[in-house]
Order: C-alpha cells, then structure tokens, then sequence
C-alpha cells in the first residue's frame, strides 16, 4: 500500500502531469491508496483558501472513495514519539504534522508518496517513493 502525502495531492488537484502519471501507474497496477488524517486536515485548509473549491472538493472525494484514510491511534503516537525523540536527539526535527504522516505509514509498513524526500528521509524505518 502507498500512502498519498499532501503534496502529490496538491500536484494532482493542479493537474501536474507527473502526478498525474503516476496516479495512472499507481491505478494501472492495482496498488492499494491510502493517506492519513494529518493529509486530510492539510488539504480541507487548502479546500478553503482554494479559489477552485467546488473542483478541489469533488477531487478530494473521489480520491477519498478509492484511498483508506488512516487514523491516529495509540500505536501511531508511540512511533511518532519515538521518531521526534530521535530526531530531537541529532538536531533534525521536522515538522509535527510530517512526523505523524511518517508514523502513520511505519504503523501500517507502508510507503509514502511524496516529493518531500528532503524531510523524510530523516526518518530511517520510512520507505519514501517520489514522483
């Protein structure tokens, strides 16, 4: 399973070609799709200052229709714990929400969609895949 992170999203929703093929491979070879609740926040914010929003909207629900949406449960918060306290301890924390989105996918031992490979890498038991 891939866990779509909001920004291959975000590219998706403006029509960014590469995205775009890579959600048709992605279809094309039956993988599973998923993304978190972190995403789901990130991209209802974006909804509202969208000038698209009706597009945007209908976009995310069909997306929504056809990827699981993880929640963040007890298991999740102890990884994400354990990746900030590492992290803390070299001096290369990254933003909350990603450390949750990057739990999220540990939790499930699935890999993230993303084009934020600078941050993510950070965090060694994360498989990232980028477009």
């Amino acid at each position: 399973m891939v866990v779509l992170d909001t920004g291959f999203i975000i590219d998706f929703l403006n029509e960014r070609e590469e995205a775009i093929n890579h959600f048709q491979k992605l279809l094309e070879t039956q993988e599973e799709l998923s993304t978190t609740v972190i995403n789901i926040y990130e991209l209802e914010v974006g909804v509202r200052k969208s000038s698209k929003k009706e597009k945007n909207r209908k976009t995310i629900d069909e997306i929504l229709k056809i990827a699981k949406v993880f929640d963040i449960d007890l298991k999740t918060t102890n990884i994400a714990a354990r990746i900030f306290d590492g992290l803390a301890k070299k001096g290369d924390l990254i933003d909350d929400f990603d450390i949750f989105i990057a739990a999220s996918c540990i939790a499930n031992n699935d890999k993230l969609l993303t084009k934020n490979v600078k941050d993510f890498k950070r965090i060694e038991e994360l498989e990232v895949e980028t477009y």
